[in-house]
């Protein structure tokens, strides 16, 4: 199927998922071995290797400087040899890692390898000839060796950052055409999913800004949008040309690594775009995924997982399927209770410094810690739940978007630098009573997690009926 400047539509049969090219040919990223012989060849040679030898040179330079001082000499000796070794680890370690057969037919793998036994050979038979000058020139010539596979290293510095932007991608599905290697995926032939453009030390391990914009220049001059989710970064969007009312018009999409907030946007858009395709959240999710994935590396899931994202697609479902795409007034509803059920065991002792925060949206509407909360709510802890109680005069009165959040520092805390949090949104309340189990609670969703919160572990809000109805 033609797309803009000659792109097609592909399947993919044997992953059984559809692939983009904007060329027309099938992505060439390698089998899960070559691509990890690649990094690993790249990453382990040249992140420290070429300034430990820098440094090797400059004691070797000293020594000639400094004479007869043998303080000195032997501290020089003591680093070269720790240089010396991890020199040679690192030799073992590429051995290993790209194995003997592949190893033994690269002419530089060999010459680093020759160049490393030389001076091996070399440190271990001058002590034994101090006093010959023959051997000491031959130190001079070792660490000239070395000097000489600096000068190979060098111009290899590219493939350390391509490294470097590789394991910071993990496994998601990057373009690699036409000269560009980007985090960047088609997730359809007109929406795009990608990591944040980067400038200065961040480009090192991200999308370059100047590579982001020649890919859009040179693939979709004049016809494309970029929306930035990452209200943690900002670049300055006078970079990129905005033109819109064009079928040939293609939308890129990032956050900060192209995968939660912009999932969830493309999937949003995915269901509101193509109803039959896309009739559920969870169908959108899984295609996001799918595309955004790839399993020839590793298998891990690059789609949306964060549950409280998870649930807004749901919403937005729901807003597309049963109020015919118009967003409904969100009713305001008071929190009475909050029930935390089979807790840590830190959150069970009576000093337990748990805080609690509700915001409407991102503004804290009350927050208290339990080691001094009475003058907000009464809590105790009864056959394993711990319950919260609001004062009648305190009870917060939530309307729309809201997140509660719960923070120990007895606790792991990832996103949010909260221990467990969640968003809801009152409009999709049924009834007083909403209950979030473990898995669909932010942070406690991590199988790593799972040795802190228990199976049962949840939280379940319950809200004033009584009261939503005077506000009626």
């Amino acid at each position: 199927m033609a797309d803009h400047d000659g792109a097609t539509l592909e399947v993919d049969y044997v992953e059984g998922r559809t692939r983009f090219s904007a060329s027309g040919r099938q992505l060439s990223t390698g089998s899960d071995g070559e691509q990890r012989r690649k990094r690993t060849s790249s990453f382990v040679s040249l992140d420290f290797t070429a300034l430990f030898i820098i440094i090797d040179i400059s004691i070797a330079i000293a020594a000639i400087a400094i004479k007869d001082d043998s303080a000195f000499e032997k501290k020089a000796d003591l680093v070269s040899w720790i240089l010396l070794g991890y020199f040679v680890l690192e030799i073992i370690l590429r051995l290993i890692g790209i194995g003997p057969r592949i190893f033994v037919r690269n002419v530089w793998e060999m010459f680093d390898a020759l160049v490393i036994s030389i001076s091996l050979i070399l440190s271990i038979a001058i002590p034994a000839h101090h006093d010959s000058k023959d051997f000491s020139k031959l130190t001079i010539v070792g660490r000239a060796f070395r000097l000489v596979r600096l000068m190979r290293l060098i111009p290899q510095c590219r493939k350390c950052i391509l490294s470097m932007r590789l394991t910071t991608s993990e496994n998601k599905r990057r373009y690699r055409e036409d000269g560009f290697d980007l985090d960047l995926t088609y997730i359809t032939e007109r929406v795009i999913a990608m990591s944040f453009p980067s400038e200065g030390y961040l480009a090192l391990y991200r999308n370059p800004i100047e590579e982001v914009i020649k890919f859009f220049t040179k693939k979709h001059e004049n016809h494309f949008m970029i929306y930035n989710l990452c209200s943690e970064r900002q670049y300055s969007h006078q970079k990129f040309k905005y033109i819109s009312g064009d079928p040939k018009n293609v939308i890129a999409v990032h956050c900060k690594g192209g995968k939660g907030r912009t999932g969830s946007m493309i999937c949003a858009y995915l269901m509101y775009s193509d109803k039959l395709t896309f009739p559920t959240g969870l169908s959108a999710r899984e295609f996001f995924a799918s595309q955004r994935s790839d399993n020839r590396i590793n298998s891990k899931c690059q789609g949306v997982q964060t549950p409280s994202q998870c649930r807004y697609i749901d919403y937005f479902g729901t807003i597309i399927h049963k109020f015919g795409c118009v967003i409904p007034e969100a009713p305001s509803r008071f929190v009475k209770t909050l029930i935390v059920h089979s807790p840590p065991a830190v959150i069970k002792m009576k000093n337990c410094d748990l805080l609690v925060e509700i915001c409407d949206r991102d503004k804290p509407l009350i927050s208290f810690n339990l080691l001094s909360a009475s003058s907000v709510c009464e809590h105790k802890v009864e056959r394993g739940t711990l319950e919260i109680n609001f004062h009648d005069h305190i009870k917060p009165c939530v309307t729309g978007d809201t997140k509660i959040r719960f923070v120990s520092r007895k606790l792991p805390r990832k996103y949010d630098k909260a221990s467990f949090y969640f968003w809801f949104n009152t409009t999709f309340i049924r009834g007083g009573k909403l209950f979030i189990e473990r898995e669909l609670l932010d942070n406690p969703h991590f199988s790593k997690f799972n040795k802190v919160y228990d199976p049962d572990f949840g939280v379940t809000v319950l809200f004033d009926e009584q009261q939503r109805h005077s506000l009626i």
